[in-house]
């Protein structure tokens, strides 16, 4: 069992390896390379920023981790002309292709695309366009499609700036103040299926995460100095007060066992 979970380490290490690549590497995006990020999926899609006014579908790449979410752009144009011809056979009523025949869509091991014969997604030039904690998403139902016929959900996404308003002399306000924003961004996929399952993949990924902090709560509570302070500010069990009762109380306990000891050897003589 302790040598498939290392070979299964060696397999997320490998994959993250090959996306850094794919990203850019040091110069494309920054602290990627985490023991505890594993990847999930990723998805060919089309992705709308609601913040901008008459912002078109962009095509672009959606990479799902167990604790982020990246959304990067084709710039040599490669995923530009798939989505043009995927747009063109829904306009003409052919079927579309099938997860296994696109590639890295919908799976979990590839992450090559090929076009004639060669690896057009190694060659392709792709730049990160959004790096989201997961926690910092809520995936919402899409009513909408675009013309061509695509199916999509929405993503809210919330971020936080610390402002100082000290530092701004124009500010009436004082001291620092974090501010909470919520953007929207409509992601498109080719069929219901491939929404459906990214869908599913980034909540379940969600309650994932919530789960392990939640844990991770818990034992600062009952092990860790953060939970000890907790404790003692709020007045229950633990702190300095908790120590030195704990103290007293094992102070309290040998005595007694010494005592019991005594009366043992004095019986017996």
């Amino acid at each position: 069992e302790s040598v498939n979970i290392k070979v299964g380490e060696h397999h997320d290490l490998d994959k993250l390896s090959e996306i850094y690549a794919e990203l850019g590497g040091s110069k494309g995006i920054k602290n990627f390379m985490l023991p505890s990020r594993k990847f999930t999926e990723k998805y060919d899609c089309l992705i709308v920023d609601k913040s901008k006014n008459k912002a078109k579908p962009k095509p672009a790449y959606f990479y799902l981790f167990n604790d982020l979410a990246i959304v990067a752009v084709d710039k040599s144009g490669t995923m530009k002309k798939l989505t043009q011809k995927k747009a063109s056979e829904r306009r003409n009523g052919s079927q579309t292709t099938s997860t296994s025949d696109r590639g890295s869509v919908g799976t979990k091991t590839s992450s090559k695309r090929k076009s004639g014969g060669k690896d057009t997604l190694r060659k392709a030039k792709v730049k990160v366009m959004q790096r989201w904690d997961i926690l910092n998403l809520k995936p919402k139902k899409l009513n909408e499609k675009t013309k061509d016929g695509f199916v999509g959900f929405t993503l809210h996404v919330t971020s936080r700036e610390t402002v100082d308003h000290d530092k701004n002399k124009r500010s009436k306000e004082t001291g620092t103040e974090i501010k909470t924003y919520i953007n929207r961004f409509d992601i498109f996929l080719y069929s219901p299926q491939e929404k459906d399952k990214l869908m599913k993949l980034i909540t379940d990924n969600i309650q994932e995460q919530k789960d392990a902090k939640e844990q991770r709560k818990n034992m600062q509570r009952k092990y860790g100095v953060a939970g000890e302070r907790r404790k003692y500010k709020t007045g229950g069990s633990g702190g300095r007060g908790a120590g030195a009762s704990s103290s007293k109380h094992r102070q309290a306990t040998l005595a007694q066992k010494l005592e019991e000891r005594k009366a043992a050897k004095a019986a017996a003589a």
